[in-house]
């Protein structure tokens, strides 16, 4: 059976996670730090990555200051 493409709420998520994994690694962080940065459990914090429209503005907001991303990799995520 053929694949079908990603539609484009999936493929934004796709972006949205290679950008917070990409800089996670860069920065040597762990998902436990970003977790109590943000405030959330660490099975909080990774339902979240699974589903990214489930980050609130405010979290993403600390996630740009901690992560260090950048206006091109913001603008790339669609400035959720």
């Amino acid at each position: 059976m053929p694949r079908t493409s990603p539609d484009k709420t999936e493929q934004q998520n796709r972006v949205y996670r290679s950008v917070i994994e990409g800089n996670k690694a860069l920065y040597n962080l762990t998902d436990e730090f970003l977790a109590k940065k943000l405030g959330i459990s660490v099975r909080t914090y990774h339902n979240r990555m699974v589903n990214p429209e489930m980050f609130s503005n405010g979290d993403n907001r600390i996630l740009v200051e901690v992560l260090h991303i950048t206006k091109e990799q913001w603008d790339k995520i669609g400035g959720f």
